[in-house]
């Protein structure tokens, strides 16, 4: 595993590597996000909520609407942030 990269387990038993962008906690629930690409697609950014245990990570489903709208505002100020940093 580069430093950016994971290998994801997916439940039909395939295996994906997602490049991580950035993860984040949460300050309230102490939850993290991840924030993150499917290798080889650079146009998609995904976010899902990291669960980590003393051996494994999951990626679950975000299911608080207000968080999503928190997590897609981050996400597009960074990008902005990145853009400026371009130009």
């Amino acid at each position: 595993m580069e430093d950016n990269k994971l290998i994801v387990n997916l439940t039909d038993g395939d295996k994906k590597v997602i490049e991580v962008i950035e993860i984040i906690q949460d300050k309230e629930t102490g939850k993290e996000y991840v924030f993150y690409n499917l290798e080889g697609n650079d146009d998609e950014v995904y976010m899902s909520e990291l669960v980590e245990t003393e051996d494994t990570c999951t990626l679950k489903d975000i299911k608080d609407e207000k968080m999503v709208k928190q997590l897609e505002d981050y996400i597009l100020e960074l990008a902005q942030e990145v853009d400026k940093e371009g130009e």
